[in-house]
């Protein structure tokens, strides 16, 4: 092998992200937008999770929040509630954390579309849910029940927008 040969280094080397947005959606959920520094991750369906890494401390199971197959940064909303979520959700903007993946089985939406679908969420369940909704995303016709109240509480915008669809009814307890 040459020095100039690229080898992958395979699917436990975190890929290096730079944090490039954050928003603190509540006291403890705070939603990062990652861009690759070097090389990026493969492309990802609806349903499937990366390991975020934050360097020095560990790596936890995150969700997508981003619609797939959309255009820049990858979003992944992080609840605080551990070493390593908090060290990821007290990330600012310009900092490097890892990214590996993706992983899970997706949830198949193409398979779905034009059959009705009851989705009901809670807690920091609704973050993937985001991007499986996104106009981007192919899905059946659904409506969507958030029993949660600090999950609907999460991402406000994004309910506003679901339920002026027609499409969306969301209820919190």
């Amino acid at each position: 092998m040459t020095e100039t040969e690229h080898v992958s280094p395979g699917p436990f080397v975190p890929s290096r992200y730079r944090v490039v947005d954050r928003k603190t959606e509540n006291s403890d959920i705070t939603t990062l937008w990652l861009e690759p520094v070097d090389r990026p991750i493969a492309p990802f369906k609806a349903g499937q999770f990366n390991m975020l890494t934050a360097f020095g401390v560990g790596e936890v199971a995150i969700s997508i929040s981003s619609a797939p197959g959309a255009p820049g940064a990858i979003e992944h909303t992080v609840r605080d509630v551990g070493a390593v979520s908090h060290a990821l959700a007290s990330s600012q903007i310009g900092d490097v954390v890892g990214l590996r993946g993706p992983f899970g089985t997706d949830w198949g939406l193409e398979s779905l579309t034009g059959c009705n679908v009851v989705v009901v969420v809670g807690g920091i369940g609704l973050a993937p849910l985001r991007g499986a909704t996104s106009p981007r995303t192919p899905r059946p016709t659904a409506r969507s029940c958030c029993a949660s109240a600090p999950a609907c509480r999460t991402r406000s915008s994004s309910q506003k927008r679901w339920n002026a669809g027609g499409r969306w009814a969301s209820t919190s307890r």
